[in-house]
């Protein structure tokens, strides 16, 4: 794991800006494994971590995908969905429910690549539009079965 220094952090803020649109203030981020980005507390960088054995610290916030797109996590979303203004996509109560049961939504976008889902006042994650709907991100420990 390491931090992103502030050039790093600034290239994060430049992404997500121009992926969505909006303007965020990232404090610490720190890189872990595959492309994994966690945002944790400035105080972290004051524990001596060096003799530890850490595989994660912090709110999972986003990743890098195989072609170097950024993939927010439902944490991610919610922090960055309030300010956004481009990719969104608002759904159903019913395309919510099966969202967070694993399932990729029948729904067209004009929008291609990643989007944020959004249902009533809720962020609820970010998919991949494509021509057929958008593709479903929420991990199979995150689902829920029955509802």
């Amino acid at each position: 794991m390491k931090f992103y220094n502030n050039k790093k952090k600034k290239e994060l803020e430049t992404r997500v800006e121009q992926t969505w649109g909006a303007k965020i203030k990232v404090n610490e981020i720190i890189e872990g494994g595959k492309n994994k980005l966690w945002h944790v507390s400035e105080d972290v960088k004051k524990i001596r971590t060096r003799n530890l054995r850490i595989e994660t610290m912090g709110t999972y916030f986003a990743r890098y995908d195989k072609r170097g797109e950024l993939r927010l996590s439902i944490e991610g979303s919610m922090k960055v969905g309030p300010y956004a203004t481009k990719y969104i996509v608002r759904i159903t109560e019913k395309e919510m429910n099966e969202w967070i049961r694993g399932i990729n939504l029948d729904k067209k976008t004009e929008n291609k690549g990643y989007v944020i889902l959004k249902y009533e006042n809720n962020y609820v994650g970010c998919g991949k539009s494509y021509s057929e709907g958008i593709l479903n991100h929420v991990p199979k420990n995150r689902r829920i079965k029955n509802l």
